[in-house]
């Protein structure tokens, strides 16, 4: 593995000079032909975080300040599978509900940004089948389908949130947020969570409602000691 990175920088700098957007080509076409990605166009499901390592490393010894950002990926398709091996099952179980209403949860991804761009040489992990359209991804920092762990479009500090809605009131829901739904009932479902339609509104669960066998190990430690 550290042979082929050292060819890799070589030749990208041999091939590329200082230009970012053939920095990033070529280090990518590099990839490809080292990985056979011709015959496997998901062999870098899962490498996200030491891609990007390599590509900040490669750009910076080119001239090109770049940095390595953690966050979210929003908008996997429909036919996306993460990675499961890992989880609780009550976390596979949420996921498996978000989808079954049309909400493709968002993956944890690295990706590399420079000048004002996202470069993002794995995205094709999330959208099988489509590989081809997404072997380079270079957008604004801006771009929404990217949200930085800690930025605003991922999290803001506030003590409370009020859902403001009512009766009456239209929601765009589905996969793209394109789907029109009427509110006409909002209740809870049996473990005491928001629902609008008898479908849940939140990709969370709010623990102080739940009964305590679906309370996590650790709040029901911590009501037993008084904490």
């Amino acid at each position: 593995m550290k042979l082929l990175l050292e060819n890799w920088r070589k030749y990208i700098k041999e091939e590329s000079g200082k230009d970012m957007y053939a920095l990033v080509r070529v280090f990518r076409e590099k990839m490809e032909a080292e990985w056979d990605w011709e015959n496997d166009k998901l062999c870098f499901s899962g490498q996200c975080s030491s891609v990007t390592r390599e590509l900040v490393e490669h750009l910076k010894q080119n001239g090109i300040d770049a940095m390595r950002v953690n966050g979210e990926y929003m908008e996997p398709s429909e036919d996306y599978e993460p990675d499961m091996s890992g989880w609780d099952q009550e976390d596979i179980d949420q996921y498996e509900e978000d989808k079954e209403y049309g909400d493709i949860p968002p993956a944890n991804h690295w990706w590399v940004e420079a000048q004002g761009k996202i470069i993002d040489l794995t995205a094709e992990q999330f959208h099988p089948d489509e590989e081809d359209d997404y072997r380079i991804v270079i957008v604004d920092t801006s771009d929404s389908g990217y949200s930085a762990s800690g930025s605003p479009k991922s999290s803001g500090i506030r003590e409370a949130i009020k859902l403001d809605i009512e009766v009456g009131d239209i929601l765009l829901g589905g996969r793209y947020k394109n789907k029109r739904i009427v509110v006409k009932e909002i209740g809870a479902d049996d473990l005491g969570q928001p629902t609008v339609n008898g479908k849940p509104v939140l990709k969370f669960r709010i623990e102080k409602n739940l009964p305590d066998e679906k309370k996590s190990k650790k709040t029901l430690e911590a009501e037993k000691n008084g904490i």
